[in-house]
């Protein structure tokens, strides 16, 4: 998966040069991006996360949540399947 061993893009909302909005806009539209899941880790008002799920991203983090939330997120955006229960 991804672009030369890129499997996933995590960005922040508010950077200097680029904004992850931005980032997440530009690249995830991208034919060879597609696969990789864009995930905006930011403190903004979570109505821009959802914008930013609107233009591309996986979804969003709030810096205000757990780690274990980023962790869990992260996994599960690299390996959807793996949570997936089987249904016997």
């Amino acid at each position: 998966n991804g672009v030369d061993g890129i499997g996933i893009v995590v960005t922040d909302g508010s950077m200097p040069r680029k904004t992850g909005y931005e980032i997440i806009r530009e690249y995830s539209r991208r034919e060879e991006f597609r696969s990789v899941p864009f995930i905006l880790h930011t403190g903004d008002d979570p109505t821009l996360g959802k914008i930013a799920i609107e233009d591309g991203a996986f979804t969003y983090l709030s810096k205000f949540g757990s780690n274990e939330e980023f962790v869990m997120t992260v996994a599960y955006a690299l390996n959807p399947e793996s949570f997936t229960q089987s249904s016997q």
